[in-house]
Order: C-alpha cells, then structure tokens, then sequence
C-alpha cells in the first residue's frame, strides 16, 4: 500500500461583503471559490482549457452560433473566460463588469 498525501495551499484568503474569497492550489491546479463554492479552475500546464463543468453548459451556444467577435463577461471569476476566448482567436474583443474589486485584484494577480 502506498500513502499519497495531497497539499492543498491556500494562496489567498479575504473576507468581503460579498462574502469569502479564496485561492487554493494543489500542484498544477489552482482555483477560486467564494463562500466555499468553487467559481473557477485553472491547470496552469493548460491555461486555456476550460475544467468547470458549468463553464462549459454556458458555451452551449456554441453548438447553434458562430463565435461572437465580442463578448460581455458579468462577473471576471478567475478569468477562465477571457483566457479561453483569447486563446480561440485573439480577434475577439471583450469587456468584463466585476463589482468586488477584490475578485478583480485576485483574478490579475493569481489568473
């Protein structure tokens, strides 16, 4: 029998008024949850890649419509959005509305 132990780090951790803000990474993979529910994934190996599988029910639209040549992003998360389209054509422009500046600070910061 083998003994694996897991690491999980906590890089940031921040109570706000919209409740609280964490960042935690395990080797490769590091995320961002708010009140304990996880909002974002990303594998730092594959940064484009989308691990969520609510941030794949939202490109469902893909599957009916061509990309759009700009997205409206209604809250950054850890910008697994912006990292994916960016990464599917750097024509795509976006704009992104985030109303906890601390979301946005941890997003530049650790995303």
């Amino acid at each position: 029998m083998r003994l694996i132990i897991i690491s999980t780090t906590i890089l940031f951790s921040h109570q706000t008024r919209y409740g609280l803000i964490e960042v935690k990474q395990e080797h490769a993979f590091r995320w961002l949850s708010i009140d304990g529910i996880e909002q974002s994934r990303l594998d730092m190996r594959q940064p484009a890649k989308l691990l969520s599988a609510h941030n794949h029910a939202f490109l469902a639209f893909r599957l009916f419509q061509r990309l759009p040549g700009k997205v409206l992003l209604a809250g950054l998360g850890g910008a697994a959005f912006a990292r994916y389209f960016a990464f599917l054509d750097t024509e795509i422009k976006g704009d992104c509305v985030e109303i906890n500046t601390t979301i946005a600070e941890v997003a530049h910061r650790y995303f």
